[in-house]
């Protein structure tokens, strides 16, 4: 059974995060035939351009987290390096810097 099978994938909806200092950022599941993951536009954008290793680098790294039975969120940082945070199907990562609830 691929991952987008899953019963549990069905929890993984596009989400807005409000961050510290009253921005928002909009995660949207991004899809592919053997995966999922959750993605902000930045990263889409960057991902667009970088170099063929670094997109390697981050497919394996969501793919590990995939098979944890986890789901991989994927951001960039202004520098343009990915940061990944995971978390359950259906939940935001704890790590996620965001405006406390």
């Amino acid at each position: 059974m691929s991952t987008t099978e899953h019963p549990s994938c069905s929890l993984c909806k596009a989400v807005a995060v409000p961050l510290k200092g009253g921005t928002v950022v909009h995660w949207e599941r991004q899809d592919t035939p053997d995966l999922h993951y959750m993605t902000t536009a930045p990263a889409m954008r960057r991902r667009q351009w970088a170099a063929e290793d670094r997109v390697a680098r981050l497919r394996d790294q969501i793919d590990a987290i995939t098979k944890a039975g986890r789901v991989a969120w994927v951001d960039v940082k202004d520098n343009g390096d990915f940061v990944l945070y995971q978390a359950p199907h259906g939940s935001l990562p704890v790590n996620i810097p965001r405006t406390p609830r």
